[in-house]
């Protein structure tokens, strides 16, 4: 469990929030007028504890990852511009490192050395806002999307397009 790959993790996933945030509301929505349909195959479903507890679920789950983006938000605004351009650069954007240094006049071995300072930043300011990355974690496997996210940028190289292919077909068997 490495706390850069983690909020690596955080930044991949951040774009990809918005998207899911707005597949949780038509979930809840279509759960919420649906509720009242009476099924003979599994009718203990349609029972009120049972919706209302789906709909708790949902919503917690909405709310973490609001407050993920919004941990993101607050370590890119209060970041120095430089780490900031960097992480928005390589892990929301998906750029390679040669495109960032080409873009930023330094070299990759630079881009790379300010990418692991400002990952480094993110892990500390995260730590002075009272979360923990270590016990995001925890929220990275009940987030299979995440979850597979995390897995693949610490056990391979970041690939934008397979990033965005692997989040794509995680949401959709979730909520296909």
């Amino acid at each position: 469990m490495n706390e850069k790959n983690i909020v690596k993790t955080l930044f991949i996933g951040y774009k990809f929030i918005n998207r899911l945030v707005k597949k949780i509301d038509k979930e809840v929505e279509n759960k919420a007028l649906n509720s009242f349909y009476v099924s003979d195959l599994v009718p203990d479903q349609n029972e009120t504890k049972y919706v209302s507890k789906d709909l708790i679920g949902l919503t917690e789950r909405k709310i973490m990852l609001i407050n993920i983006k919004l941990i993101i938000e607050k370590i890119v605004s209060k970041a120095p511009k430089t780490f900031a351009r960097v992480l928005i650069m390589r892990f929301i954007d998906g750029f390679p490192l040669s495109f960032i240094a080409e873009r930023m006049n330094a070299s990759t071995r630079t881009i790379s050395r300010w990418i692991s300072n400002a990952l480094q930043y993110s892990i500390d300011e995260m730590k002075s806002m009272g979360f923990e990355p270590l016990k995001i974690f925890e929220c990275l496997r009940s987030e299979k999307w995440l979850w597979g996210l995390y897995k693949n940028v610490s056990f391979t190289r970041i690939d934008a397009q397979h990033i965005a292919y692997l989040v794509n077909s995680m949401q959709t068997r979730r909520f296909g």
